[in-house]
């Protein structure tokens, strides 16, 4: 052995006692101490001898040992025991040898180097040590820090045959410090001289990353990966680069599931990432050429079961979670879970479903027994894995069955001594486990579904028990951090069952309150449907067509409810007489359907009106004489305020619960005596080349709920064939920017392909803005510029129209300019953008003008006392049409559609041409008042 001879001549080692503290100001650097982390059980040698085995004492018969030499990577803390919550690898690897065959022994402590392991412990693993056994020996996370102080355990860098004598200054014990090699080459040889076979393996990979992206795992193989591997070589081992098969696992889990194979700090591995590297380990030594040790490796388990049903080309749909997901399954009178039936929803000709959900488990449980791992590794990209837990997931946590987990969906953790087996675990909140299942399937390219857990059959002041405020809350909060698909499934059946009333749910369900019959499970499997149905996940695209569906409006069509997802709506039905108004709704996701009426009596005239959501008009006044009928259709566009999977439109408080933003498609069939034989309800298919037009606008735009206000946006529907669907968008009260921050453009950009169009009128709210940056040609100017921007992204045609006119005479009998510059500013912009504008400021005025300044009052809501049921002051607003004069407004549109955009004025049905100087008369128009009456005034002015 050669002396550092950088520092030490042979003269200066023989005086080495005299003048070492003389050369300690040139003694090599030692590696620093990257990983910046003290062992969290600062070992006492003495503790650690009772606590490790006795060498060689697991030995069975003549069977080889393999010893684990290593340290907190491999064996955290001096038992090994995962109390910190930190588990090295060495604790799971006897699982994957066969243990009639070898015997593993796991001789590692937590803090040391390959310095001070072979000082203080190497020699009594080596006492055990017989011919024939095996050594694995992975060492260097510890070979940093200081040669002569605190725990003096670095080694001389690299491989080379240096020394360097020490004192360790706080005990004045002399100690000679070797290179790491060394070490090594030490630790070879006197395994060899046992007899026995050592292997060199690199070290685990830490918690670090060469990019910013955190796409590239730092790895050791400049350095201990590199050393090792030189060493093995020149000594002629195996050697195993560990630290390149976990980082090769850890680069494909991408960042944030890195995150859970570690625990407190960026070294030391939880039991994810313990198991982790066992397997990597055993996947190393599989790959040695000629090493006899693989040989007692246990086979690699194949599954052949989850995945079973895969066809080529399609993707697999797989389904997990407990009793109300899977359960006995066997006969109508056993209980059943959805999982068990929810194929029958789906065409097997394009998707397959597995069931792989077990009763009376937790999420945490389900992973625990590794039943998550076998899906998770069938799983390939494209497949679909919908989730629910929650039933069982609030029990005992370390007691009785163990299953439960912390409450809430944050990052907490605690660590739990289990009362049956003595074995301490880490246990995480509820939502912490869903994320994992979420990032997991991500990883595979799955795409995973959330839902909140079945309702139970308990009921309290008539009302049946929700988990919206729990375990539904932490469900939906875990897939929206994670980027997940949600259901409220929970919601979605409880309110069917709300529908059926107590009395009406038990035979939903089988021997208790949570477990469900054939029936209740398959209540449940079309829950998921609908819910599917009201996202853009694209699993919806599997499930077996529900519509086109025809719906016969006799005596059959019950009351709506969410069981059935249709029916006669708010508290109406045809009467005998047939003179009544009536509603029937149907549940269906967002999208455009193509509705057909067939209308007609076969015992009376019929003169029906027909519009949608609300009070959009779909069919003018259609009179039909006693036996005849016919049939119309029109499209009909249905929202819902979700964007995507994370944002919602914001709804202020006067559009909860109206039509518009239900889950509903609503009928409402009114006139002197409505007759509709049948309905027929179908999505609308990309060959039907539709073209969409979306309304983007305030109070004189939007689709008005209540009698007597009206907009032009929601009687203009009627003048189009069925090559045009009306999206209105608008809501009172709103102004460019407010309907930006209330994300209700992001709504219409979600739901809009190329080629249809955005209509945009705005003008009565922004006016009143006052502060900086306000103004027709500051921010109101600003605004149009970026509905144009966005539009065209999308490859979208964006049309302008300027803002009504208020009711406003001189003395002249001249309709005053209340807008200022903001017509102007608009058609500015347009004039800039080349977008072409429909001037409905100039067309209203002299629509007022035309009536005069009393007959202009027909046309909006001005109304005496008691007109209305509960007025009981007069109406006067000059801003706000009727439905006489948002038909006339309508009209304008209509006129300025055929003049300025040809390819939609192919679509407007034959109409007489509509001249405002000549409005139709007040007093002959005609429009059923609909049940719906609201004397509060709408948003804006």
């Amino acid at each position: 052995m050669k002396p550092f001879k950088q520092f030490f001549s042979v003269a200066g080692l023989a005086c080495a006692a005299l003048g070492i503290a003389a050369v300690q100001d040139n003694k090599p650097q030692p590696m620093p101490d990257i990983n910046q982390v003290v062992d969290n059980t600062p070992d006492s040698i003495n503790k650690a001898r009772t606590a490790r085995p006795v060498s060689g004492s697991s030995r069975i018969g003549n069977n080889p040992v393999l010893f684990l030499v290593g340290n907190s990577t491999m064996r955290t803390g001096t038992l090994g025991n995962g109390d910190n919550g930190q588990w090295g690898w060495g604790y799971y690897a006897p699982e994957f040898f066969d243990k009639n065959k070898i015997t593993v022994e796991n001789h590692a402590l937590g803090g040391m180097s390959s310095r001070t392991f072979y000082n203080v412990l190497w020699k009594d693993v080596l006492e055990g040590v017989r011919p024939g056994d095996w050594v694995i020996i992975e060492l260097g996370h510890n070979d940093n820090g200081p040669f002569d102080s605190g725990r003096a355990r670095a080694t001389i860098r690299g491989i080379g045959d240096e020394v360097m004598p020490v004192v360790i200054k706080e005990t004045g014990v002399r100690d000679t410090v070797y290179s790491y090699g060394e070490y090594m080459r030490r630790y070879v040889r006197e395994v060899k001289e046992k007899g026995a076979h050592p292997i060199l393996f690199s070290l685990t990979p830490r918690m670090a990353w060469d990019d910013k992206d955190s796409t590239k795992v730092t790895r050791v193989n400049q350095t201990f990966g590199l050393w090792a591997k030189q060493v093995a070589e020149a000594e002629g081992v195996p050697f195993v680069d560990l630290n390149d098969i976990t980082a090769t696992k850890f680069e494909k889990f991408g960042k944030d599931k890195v995150k859970t194979m570690f625990y407190i700090d960026r070294i030391h591995t939880s039991a994810f990432g313990a198991k982790v590297n066992a397997q990597s380990a055993a996947e190393g030594i599989a790959a040695l050429e000629g090493v006899e040790l693989k040989d007692y490796l246990l086979p690699f388990p194949i599954d052949t079961v989850t995945g079973k049903s895969r066809q080529p080309g399609k993707p697999v749909l797989f389904t997990i979670g407990d009793s109300t997901v899977k359960n006995e399954d066997k006969d109508d009178d056993s209980m059943w879970g959805w999982g068990s039936v929810i194929s029958e929803l789906f065409d097997p000709e394009k998707i397959t479903v597995e069931n792989h959900a077990m009763a009376g488990r937790s999420a945490r449980t389900f992973l625990d027994e590794g039943r998550w791992d076998k899906v998770y590794n069938a799983l390939q990209p494209g497949d679909y894995v919908i989730m629910q837990f929650g039933h069982n997931d609030g029990g005992d946590i370390n007691t009785g069955k163990a299953r439960g987990e912390l409450h809430g969906s944050g990052p907490e953790s605690k660590v739990f001594k289990m009362e049956k087996t003595g074995i301490n675990q880490v246990v995480y909140t509820y939502g912490w486990y869903i994320r994992k299942f979420i990032m997991d399937a991500k990883e595979k390219g799955a795409i995973p579904i959330v839902l909140s857990h079945t309702p139970r059959n308990k009921w309290k002041d008539g009302k049946i028990e929700s988990n919206a405020n729990s375990y539904g809350k932490w469900a939906k909060d875990a897939a929206r951090e994670a980027g997940a698909y949600y259901i409220d499934l929970n919601a979605i059946s409880g309110k069917k069952f709300q529908e059926l009333g107590e009395t009406g749910t038990p035979p939903f369900y089988k021997k208790d309150h949570t477990h469900t019959s054939k029936k209740g499970a398959r209540l449940n499997a079309a829950s998921i449907a609908e819910g599917l149905r009201g996202t853009d996940c694209s699993l919806q695209e599997y499930l077996l067509p529900v519509y086109p569906k025809t719906f016969m409006m006799n005596g059959s069509i019950p009351t709506f409810n969410e069981f059935d997802g249709y029916g006669y709506d708010f508290n109406s039905k045809p009467s005998a007489k047939g003179t009544n108004p009536y509603f029937f709704s149907v549940n269906v996701p967002d999208g455009n359907y193509m509705v057909t009426v067939k209308l007609g009596d076969k015992k009376r005239k019929s003169h029906t009106v027909v519009r949608a959501e609300n009070r959009r008009l779909m069919l003018d006044a259609v009179s039909l004489p006693k036996n005849k009928f016919d049939e119309y259709s029109f499209i009909v566009n249905k929202r819902s305020p979700g964007i995507n999977l994370k944002d919602t439109v914001r709804l202020n408080p006067r559009e909860i619960g109206v039509c518009n933003w239900d889950d509903k498609l609503t009928l409402e069939f009114t006139g002197d005596a409505p007759a509709v034989e049948s309905v027929t309800i179908r999505p609308v298919e990309d060959s039907d080349n539709v073209t969409t037009l979306f309304y983007c606008g305030d109070s004189t735009v939007v689709d008005q709920a209540e009698e007597p206000w009206a907009s032009w946006g929601q009687i203009i529907p009627a003048y189009f064939d069925t090559n045009i669907a009306v999206s209105n968008q608008a809501e009172s009260g709103q102004r460019t920017s407010s309907f930006f921050a209330s994300r209700r453009y992001d709504k219409v950009l979600s739901m809009a392909k190329p080629g249809d169009y955005v209509f945009v009128e705005f003008g009565h709210n922004d006016e009143k803005d006052k502060g900086p940056g306000s103004g027709a040609y500051y921010n109101y100017a600003h605004n149009l510029k970026i509905f144009v921007d966005r539009a065209r992204q999308k490859g979208l045609n964006v049309v302008f129209l300027t803002p009504t006119a208020r009711r406003s005479f001189d003395e002249n009998g001249k309709n005053k300019n209340t807008h200022g510059d903001y017509p102007k500013a608009m058609k500015e912009v347009a004039a800039r953008e080349n977008v072409p504008v429909i001037d409905i400021t100039e067309m209203t005025t002299i629509l007022y003008e035309t009536l005069g300044e009393e007959g202009s009052k027909k046309a909006l809501v001005h109304y005496p006392a008691n007109t209305f049921k509960g007025q009981d002051k007069a109406l006067a607003d000059n801003t706000h049409f009727n439905t006489y004069g948002a038909t006339q407004v309508a009209k304008c549109v209509r006129e300025g559609i055929a003049e300025k955009l040809p390819e939609l004025a192919k679509h407007l049905k034959p109409y007489t041409k509509y001249s405002p100087a000549q409005p139709d008369d007040p007093e002959t128009f005609y429009w059923p008042l609909s049940t719906f009456v609201k004397i509060e005034k709408p948003l804006g002015n």
